[in-house]
């Protein structure tokens, strides 16, 4: 926990840092927070493609080490350039190892966690994630507005992939076997077709493909939203995603007597419905501080879902999907905040940041209401059997 914590925060407030950096450097043009963000997602999108089998067939805390320290080459190259594609497609190529690492680290929990502990790792590991959340945007935003630079948050970020491997090599893993014995190319079928063949998994990736659509348009315009329809800067734009971090360890301290009380199943459905309903009263932009509000219970909300879903594949998924299953859960969010991201870098300049935030919070209500009634719906509201004990 520890080294995700660490890793974690250095990537995360450079990309806060980053995001604000090209937009200064892009003349404050929302095409490219849509570009910046679609470069993120790709490098994800490769990562995530590739993390399943990976996961599968190596020793994952290995695995982890090489992604953390493979990172520092290519960060160093913003140290040495100002040009702005140059930047975004280093970006991306950085990301793909933050793509292979993030699922292999949820696997890695069944690996060192006795079966009884694991919905309490998950919890953990998504509170860790929360505290991130926090520190991250302020780190990232109150650095970059004081030094007007990404070259400390660059080498603050290097630190981080030193110090995490280090951590990860601590780790005694004696117990390591490989599942995997088919070609890379059949296992990562072989994890799709599971899946496709499991109406409530189907349901709980369904919901989260429509996370990753909604999330695609909405972050990279939260920092335009700030400045064009609240009138702040890089420092409010922090403290919204710090206010949001701390609704993010709220969710995730609550999350286990939530489950107890209404079930994973009814929690991924019902959870999907209330998001899009925060999204709107934010969207509509009536203060600073109801934003901010609002900000807080969407935090709240999403680290209320987010180990839910993982604690559901650590249940209810077999041992020998569970790396590919979580690189699946990753790389359906990424192929849709791909296509989020692409409207955003399209539409940019063309169309006014709180009408598309407003369009947005309505057409998610209406999808996942339609939705409702499908047979992966009623089959995730349905307690399934527990695999994993």
């Amino acid at each position: 926990m520890v080294a995700t914590v660490i890793s974690a925060l250095g990537s995360y407030a450079f990309n806060f840092a980053f995001m604000a950096y090209i937009y200064d450097i892009s003349g404050h043009d929302k095409s490219f927070m849509g570009l910046t963000q679609l470069f993120f997602v790709t490098g994800m999108l490769i990562g995530n493609v590739t993390a399943g089998p990976l996961g599968e067939r190596s020793n994952r805390r290995n695995l982890l080490t090489i992604c953390e320290v493979i990172r520092i080459p290519l960060s160093i190259v913003f140290l040495l350039t100002n040009n702005i594609w140059a930047l975004l497609i280093t970006h991306g190529l950085k990301t793909i190892f933050a793509g292979i690492s993030t699922p292999c680290k949820r696997a890695f929990i069944n690996d060192i966690t006795p079966v009884e502990n694991i919905a309490k790792a998950n919890n953990i590991f998504s509170a860790s994630y929360a505290l991130v959340h926090i520190l991250g945007p302020l780190i990232g935003t109150w650095g970059y507005s004081y030094f007007k630079s990404i070259t400390n948050l660059v080498y603050f970020d290097i630190s981080t992939f030193i110090i995490a491997p280090a951590l990860f090599m601590l780790i005694n893993v004696t117990h390591f076997k490989k599942i995997a014995t088919h070609s890379f190319v059949a296992d990562i079928k072989d994890g799709i077709n599971y899946v496709k063949n499991r109406f409530d998994l189907r349901g709980l990736y369904e919901r989260h493909a429509l996370i990753g659509i909604f999330s695609g348009i909405v972050i990279p315009l939260i920092l335009p939203f700030m400045h064009d329809v609240l009138g702040k800067g890089e420092k409010e734009y922090g403290v919204a995603m710090l206010i949001f971090g701390l609704g993010g360890l709220s969710g995730a301290l609550i999350n286990k007597k939530v489950i107890s009380k209404f079930g994973i199943g009814r929690v991924l459905v019902f959870t999907s419905f209330i998001e899009p309903l925060f999204l709107l009263i934010w969207a509509l932009g009536i203060n600073y501080y109801i934003s901010q509000t609002v900000f807080y219970f969407w935090g709240v909300l999403f680290f209320v879902r987010v180990p839910s879903q993982f604690s559901y594949l650590s249940h209810h998924v077999a041992k020998g999907y569970i790396s590919r299953t979580n690189a699946l859960l990753d790389f359906i969010f990424t192929l849709t905040n791909i296509s989020a991201s692409a409207i955003i870098s399209i539409l940019g300049q063309r169309v006014n940041t709180k009408e598309l935030l407003v369009g947005c919070a309505l057409l998610y209500f209406i999808i996942n209401l339609s939705r409702m009634f499908a047979i992966s719906s009623k089959e995730l509201l349905t307690p399934q059997e527990v695999v994993n004990e």
